[in-house]
């Protein structure tokens, strides 16, 4: 029965439907779908409001539906939602900001809000968390969403902890969509051949991603596999490296110095800066724990919990350097407000001349922070120093053996960088966050020139960095300032000795593209409205007046026989593609049965779902 079928599909649908990819019908511009995603960050989260085409399947092959967005459609909330571990009750409550602010944004489509999905992807922050505080954080989430504050439609698995793996695979898809790489169609994207892509570098605030794409190798593991639409999948190397974020880096240096001053060897030191995370140090987005005008910490059981006052919202948030993620812990206040008095004190080589401040440690102790005394010229390679061993590259002897040495660190096995032909990546996120401290020409430069300025900018004292910073355009927030040799040295780092790149290697260090802010949400949302079901117009009449020679075409698809096709080969065709047509059905409603919403989205929640 079903070879029958399929020789009758083969000799009956074939002709159909390339007269059907012939017929030239228009979407009308008017049915736009909306919807909604927050990107659920360590320090921060940010709502992205998106339209799209209404999906209607009029061409062969079915067009790719492009998400389109703007910077007024976005706003952002500190701190994130993991910093509501041990009060979940209160994280709903907190996104209420958000809620507001993407109705005011679609007021004009108010009888519609209900058909609007929106969806929340958390990232390091929440991962970083022991498993049932994280269940109780986003059951919390869930349950607000499903209530009556939240008039968009929502769904359980529209909100979850996506893995570090979609992250990157996601940012990956994003930057290649927007730069025109990806798909043969990328509206205001500009053009670009297609099977040329660049790899993306994140940088958040808990944790790392790498992604690249070469069509000349294998890929023995971290493979993720995207495929968006019907058009073309690509076979992506992917990985997320979790404590590797620019705040969690931060907070494991910081460790393993005390560490050190407590006599530990460095693997020893290593080690205990990634479990003083997880026994209960203070999380990435422990800036929340600091007065920001001191710069001095307070251990987090000690932190009054009050987010009336720590909430910050900001709205249209799309300008450069704005990233969620961004402060991390500020511990090097100056020196004439942190009373240090009674402290031990420990040197930070990656802290400039000037500046001090202290850090709560894993064991309870209060330490004061102080500057190394060094040639500044040298700064750069002593705070190096004191980073490589947190890249844990001892830690590779296995992969070196069973991947032949394509391996990157902690263990983990990379392949091959691209060739020299193609060897450009987009960094983004804390990577731009360090372009920034940098006096650089150009977005676009190669390790090398990176490490100069990464060189520069350590060689500058406290107060040489606050005057730079007050020149800036857009002045950076003071944590991040007194920050500033650690971040640009650790970006380096991570890169050369980490990743493995060569100083020739392009770096193209970007906040957008075209406009459009850079990330993991815009490359889900291409991938999700993908995986919506279409709608059938059944004729080409749908949205316009109908075209002479059109009928039969989609008449026949429709099931019916024309005038012009009489004959019993066009009735059994007719018998044929009925029958053919109500298997397909009943088939395609056991697979999106459980998926399929009433309102006929099965997977805004597909963000979520990538293979």
């Amino acid at each position: 029965m079903v070879a029958w079928l399929l020789v009758q599909l083969t000799g009956c649908l074939l002709p159909l439907l390339v007269a059907a990819a012939h017929t030239s019908t228009l979407l009308d511009t008017t049915h736009i779908n909306h919807g909604l995603l927050i990107d659920a960050g360590s320090g921060g989260s940010r709502l992205h409001v998106y339209r799209w085409k209404k999906r209607i399947f009029e061409t062969l092959p079915p067009s790719v539906s492009h998400p389109l967005s703007h910077n007024s459609w976005t706003a952002r909330l500190r701190p994130g939602i993991s910093s509501f571990a041990d009060d979940p009750e209160g994280v709903g409550e907190s996104l209420q900001v958000l809620i507001d602010f993407a109705k005011e944004q679609l007021k004009k489509h108010k009888e519609d809000w209900h058909k609007m999905p929106i969806a929340l992807g958390a990232t390091a922050g929440m991962r970083q968390l022991p498993p049932a505080k994280r269940r109780a954080v986003m059951a919390a989430i869930r349950d607000y969403l499903h209530g009556p504050n939240c008039p968009f439609y929502f769904e359980d698995y529209f909100a979850r902890v996506i893995s570090g793996e979609e992250e990157g695979i996601f940012a990956w898809a994003g930057i290649n969509f927007l730069r025109g790489n990806l798909l043969l169609e990328s509206e205001g994207a500009g053009l670009a051949v297609s099977h040329e892509t660049v790899g993306a570098l994140d940088m958040g605030g808990a944790s790392a991603q790498i992604a690249f794409f070469r069509s000349d190798q294998d890929i023995m593991s971290n493979l993720f596999k995207l495929q968006v639409g019907a058009q073309k999948h690509w076979n992506v190397y992917v990985h997320s490296f979790l404590y590797f974020g620019e705040a969690a880096m931060r907070l494991r240096l910081l460790q393993s110095l005390v560490d050190a001053y407590n006599g530990l060897h460095a693997h020893e030191r290593s080690m205990l800066a990634l479990g003083s995370l997880r026994a209960g140090a203070p999380p990435p987005n422990a800036v929340r724990m600091c007065e920001e005008d001191t710069g001095v910490c307070v251990p987090f059981a000690q932190h009054p919990l009050d987010r009336r006052t720590r909430n910050r919202f900001l709205r249209g948030s799309g300008d450069d350097g704005d990233d969620v993620d961004a402060e991390g812990p500020d511990v090097v206040g100056p020196a004439a407000t942190a009373n240090t008095t009674g402290l031990p004190h420990i040197s930070i080589p990656c802290l400039p001349a000037g500046a001090t401040g202290v850090f709560p440690a894993a064991d309870g102790v209060m330490y004061a922070m102080t500057h190394q005394d060094m040639d500044a010229s040298v700064r750069f390679d002593a705070c190096r120093e004191a980073i490589l061993p947190l890249l844990n590259k001892h830690l590779n002897a296995w992969c070196e053996y069973a991947y032949n040495g394509e391996c990157s660190m902690g263990g983990i096995y990379q392949p091959e960088l691209p060739a020299a032909a193609n060897r450009v990546f987009y960094a983004f996120s804390g990577f731009r966050r360090a372009f920034d401290m940098m006096n650089l020409p150009s977005e676009r430069l190669t390790l090398a020139q990176y490490r100069e300025g990464a060189r520069e900018v350590c060689s500058l004292d406290m107060q040489a960095l606050l005057d730079r910073n007050e020149r800036a355009g857009k002045p950076l927030l003071p944590n991040l300032v007194r920050a500033a040799c650690y971040t640009v040295t650790y970006m380096v780092t991570l890169l050369a000795d980490g990743y493995g790149f060569k100083d020739d290697f392009e770096l193209n260090v970007v906040a957008k593209i075209d406009g459009y802010k850079v990330g993991w949400p815009l490359g889900a949302m291409l991938y999700a409205i993908n995986t919506l079901p279409w709608e059938y117009s059944g004729t080409a009449e749908g949205h316009h007046k109908k075209k002479r020679g059109s009928s039969k075409a989609a008449l026949a698809v429709r099931g019916g026989a024309s005038k012009e096709d009489g004959t019993v080969f066009g009735q059994l065709c007719t018998s044929a593609l009925a029958i053919a047509m109500a298997v397909a059905a009943a088939a395609i409603g056991v697979a999106y049965g459980r998926r399929t919403s009433p309102h006929g989205y099965s997977a805004i929640g597909g963000l979520a779902r990538a293979s």
